[in-house]
């Protein structure tokens, strides 16, 4: 072998490395950086808190018992939903306590 085919040799298995092996491992360390983000979402809820979930639906948080958290979506309507399903906090307050 001459050395133009051991040098693309060696970087076949240089690519081969990269994508076989640091890619994926930086994709488990990003997840796993969202997955902490997220545990840290869910332990900061709490009473009156107002929420968004995953379907558009706006409420203010009533209780929470586990992973069930009791949601007021209007006056008098009280659902429960997995907390899970909860994507972010409102700011601006717009449903009723």
């Amino acid at each position: 072998m001459d050395l133009i085919n051991i040098a693309l040799l060696v970087l076949i298995v240089i690519l081969a490395v990269i994508y076989l092996i640091l890619i994926p491992l930086a994709k488990r360390k990003n997840i796993k950086q969202q997955q902490e983000k997220m545990n840290t979402f869910y332990k900061s809820l709490k009473k009156h808190d107002v929420v968004l979930l995953t379907d558009g639906i706006t409420g203010s948080i009533n209780s929470i018992d586990k992973d069930i958290v009791k949601l007021k979506i209007a006056q008098n309507v009280v659902v429960n939903v997995n907390k899970y399903g909860i994507i972010s906090k409102v700011e601006d307050g717009t449903n009723d306590k």
